[in-house]
């Protein structure tokens, strides 16, 4: 082989290293333990994020209006029904919450009717102790005790 081969050759060797190790630490593997529910990745929403997302008025609890000005934010083409083309990242679990009907589209009244199952006190508002949270340890549903 000439010296201008081997130059060429080495020259795409570390080339080709160079990219791959730039490749690798921007993608690297992801981080150990179940991945992030967060918005932002981290620990899993709080009942207080939840309240400090939909309370508009910072009074440290969501009314029923506050709560429709989402449905009515998602509702792009102002028919009065989310599919799941307006729904969060496509549907998906979004529409298999609300969508009780099962007709494929979320209407206020199904929207309003998770509200109204969040207001355990029926004040006519969310408050942190009424407001979803992250799940439990183990899981949403953990398993049974052991009978005695």
């Amino acid at each position: 082989m000439s010296k201008n081969a081997i130059l060429a050759a080495f020259v795409l060797a570390v080339s080709f290293g160079t990219v791959s190790a730039v490749l690798a630490q921007q993608n690297g593997p992801p981080p150990p333990g179940p991945p992030p529910a967060g918005p932002q990745g981290g620990a899993p929403p709080s009942g207080a994020d939840f309240v400090k997302r939909f309370d508009t008025n910072t009074d440290g609890k969501i009314s029923a209006d506050e709560y429709m000005s989402d449905f009515t934010r998602m509702d792009a083409s102002a028919d009065g029904f989310i599919d799941s083309t307006e729904a969060p990242q496509g549907g998906g679990d979004f529409m298999g919450k609300f969508d009780k009907d099962g007709d494929k589209k979320i209407s206020k009244v199904e929207f309003m009717a998770d509200f109204k199952q969040m207001d355990q006190s029926g004040d006519g508002f969310v408050d942190v102790s009424e407001a979803p949270g992250p799940p439990p340890e183990g899981g949403a549903n953990p398993p049974p005790p052991p009978p005695n």
